[in-house]
């Protein structure tokens, strides 16, 4: 379970996203709370009451926090289960502060004027981890680039360890989205159930044979939604993991409780056969119906004795012409280029006179002469031997 690692550990991601949509913000404050209770169980040290799921968080260190929301009035409010509040008020009674801050962003005219009210919020002595929920009504209320000032503003107070932004993604364009993103360690993009794709396979190896592989898909009826998480650790190391989730209650007087699903996929069934029957009736000689039946889109016809008489002979004609050497007709019936020459075409090949062609006839250019055969010869009287007078 990663997801809930990712939150409990918040402090480790100084710049954190949750990214939802229209489909899927309502799992926000389930993500949330978590970070909420990670910060009430903070001042008591007991990391026993940070179990979930049966699974054991150990907080990676002992210091104590306090929480700062940032909310825009009655809209969209972060959802505290009583049991918190309850834990809260009994703190805030006892120690005479508040270990959760809430701050209206709609009552301030600035960015500025809610950066310094924020300021005079934090105490020097503790640590801090803010929440902005949402912090795509603050891009709206103010600018986005003036939500970027606010954002990188409170990264750099000493005391800030980290900022969880709340994004909904259909709110923003795709290039602001982006700009979010660049500077977060942490990333959780929350899809619901409405929003998956139902046909989407995934593959698994099915025993040792790398080859024998299963196909399954998401079994949509156990999904409420699903979390793709990216973090960078402090090494630099990217992290991506995808995790999906049921929600068991709702937020309530108990924690609103949801459940890692470990294995969400069934197997994906075969397509049904749409094989076709065909049936042919024919009779006989005697007058008697024969009947065959096909499968798969291919006919199989039952023929009489004529039918089974002119197979083979076709067969055996086929056979036969396979057998035969090609002639001339053969090859020309097998190629798409003309091989062979017309008889105008041949008699006009014949008048042609050639070169070095003609019967006893010498030319004076090289002195050689034609031989009845029509090949050239070499006058032997006239042939001497470059090399004679050489001794070896």
């Amino acid at each position: 379970m990663f997801l809930q690692q990712l939150l409990v550990h918040s402090e480790q991601y100084p710049n954190l996203l949750l990214i939802a949509n229209k489909n899927s913000k309502v799992y926000i404050s389930y993500l949330l709370n978590k970070i909420i209770k990670r910060v009430i169980y903070s001042t008591t040290n007991n990391e026993n009451d940070l179990l979930d799921n049966n699974e054991e968080i150990i907080l990676s260190s002992k210091e104590e926090y306090r929480l700062i929301i940032l909310e825009y009035g009655k809209f969209n409010n972060l959802l505290i289960p009583k049991k918190l509040q309850n834990e809260m008020d009994r703190f805030n009674k006892r120690n005479q502060e508040n270990l959760i801050e809430k701050i209206d962003i709609s009552n301030f005219q600035t960015i500025n004027d809610l950066n310094q009210h924020i300021e005079s919020k934090i105490n020097n002595n503790l640590n801090y981890i803010v929440i902005i929920h949402p912090m795509s009504l603050l891009s709206v209320l103010f600018s986005e680039q003036e939500a970027f000032q606010l954002l990188f503003a409170l990264l750099q107070k000493k005391y800030v360890r980290s900022v969880v932004s709340v994004l909904y993604e259909d709110t923003h364009s795709r290039v602001s989205l982006e700009q979010f993103k660049l500077h977060a360690q942490g990333i959780v993009s929350i899809t619901g159930v409405d929003d998956l794709d139902a046909d989407e396979s995934y593959f698994f190896e099915n025993g040792e044979d790398e080859d024998d592989v299963e196909e399954k898909i998401l079994n949509l009826n156990q999904i409420h939604f699903r979390c793709n998480i990216l973090s960078i650790r402090n090494g630099g190391k990217l992290l991506s993991n995808e995790e999906f989730y049921k929600v068991s209650s709702a937020i309530g007087e108990e924690e609103g409780n949801i459940v890692y699903l470990k294995d969400p996929y069934i197997t994906k069934a075969k397509p049904k056969s749409t094989s076709t029957s065909v049936s042919i009736k024919q009779t006989d000689e005697d007058g008697v119906e024969k009947k065959s039946t096909g499968k798969g889109g291919r006919r199989h016809l039952t023929i009489g004795d004529e039918g089974n008489k002119l197979v083979e002979n076709l067969t055996k004609d086929k056979q036969e012409r396979l057998d035969r050497p090609m002639n001339h007709e053969d090859i020309e019936s097998q190629v798409t280029f003309k091989i062979g020459l017309s008889d105008r075409e041949r008699k006009a090949r014949e008048k042609l006179d050639l070169p070095f062609m003609r019967e006893g006839e010498r030319f004076e250019s090289n002195n050689t002469q034609q031989s009845q055969q029509g090949f050239i010869v070499i006058d032997e009287e006239e042939f001497e031997d470059e090399d004679a007078d050489l001794e070896l």
